[in-house]
């Protein structure tokens, strides 16, 4: 049955691979409420974060190394579900890196390095702020 499952904890697994013509990026989950990890497959360009609600089923599967996991099947939410809050994405996430590169490729030259340190337990004082 579908559901809204949210994101405890995200990381790619592996290269993209090819299906009916798009580039698949698959992600290692874990979801609320889950006690086995969850394999999701986005296009390439999607990103997951932490905090993400996804709509769908999860269907047992097993590897060959033995270790059970859900696959993520994701479906339409029906009209009318109210859609829960995703939190936000965490700075350091896709959007930076690709802001970089769109820099570089206006202004020319590579892509400035993305720092995706977490910040944000740190305090910061007026000092630090550069204007």
């Amino acid at each position: 049955m579908a559901q809204f499952y949210t994101l405890t904890s995200v990381s790619k697994m592996g290269d993209p691979w090819e299906a009916h013509g798009n580039s698949i990026q698959t992600w290692w989950c874990e979801v609320e409420g889950e006690k086995w990890p969850v394999s999701i497959g986005k296009k390439v360009g999607t990103s997951l974060h932490v905090g993400m609600n996804l709509y769908g089923g999860l269907e047992k599967a097993r590897s060959k190394k033995g270790t059970d996991y859900w696959k993520f099947r994701g479906s339409q939410v029906p009209e009318g579900t109210e859609r829960p809050k995703d939190a936000p994405a965490p700075i350091g996430t896709d959007f930076e890196e690709r802001l970089a590169k769109l820099e570089a490729k206006v202004f020319g030259g590579e892509p400035a390095p993305v720092d995706t340190t977490d910040h944000s337990d740190e305090p910061i004082s007026l000092e630090d702020i550069p204007f």
